[in-house]
């Protein structure tokens, strides 16, 4: 008789259940959150090279600047969390052709704040423009 209430007892018994559940949901929302974050931070580094790539070119095309002034601003207008040292930023001069062009790549673990591992190799940015005048 003791037995069987003893397990009858252990059945209605409901403590710890909610830290249970914590432990099995825990890592996998942390997973999500962190990964979101990664990628939205991603996401603006590569917005932010788009726009200083476009900047760079369009002041290659229309000779406001030589290709050294406009990879010394564009690395000035790139964001800081990524080491100046990790940047790649190529231009074209606007004397060399009909058209110039503007390149900006990262690795991108220096991209990001989070390392995580699935993420493409590098973030790259490259912008044409046709030479004015």
């Amino acid at each position: 008789m003791e037995a069987r209430s003893l397990l009858q007892q252990t059945r209605r018994d409901r403590r710890g259940v909610a830290a249970v559940e914590f432990a099995l949901i825990i890592p996998v929302f942390c997973t999500i959150l962190l990964g979101t974050l990664q990628y939205g931070v991603l996401m603006f580094t590569y917005t932010a090279m788009q726009d200083t790539a476009r900047d760079a070119a369009r002041k290659l095309a229309t000779g406001t600047a030589t290709a050294a002034v406009a990879k010394t601003e564009a690395k000035a207008a790139l964001p800081s969390w990524v080491p100046t040292a990790d940047w790649t930023i190529t231009t074209t001069d606007a004397a060399s052709g009909a058209t110039v062009n503007a390149s900006i790549s990262v690795p991108a673990t220096s991209a990001t704040v989070l390392g995580f591992v699935l993420m493409p190799t590098t973030v790259s940015a490259q912008v044409y423009m046709r030479k004015e005048g």
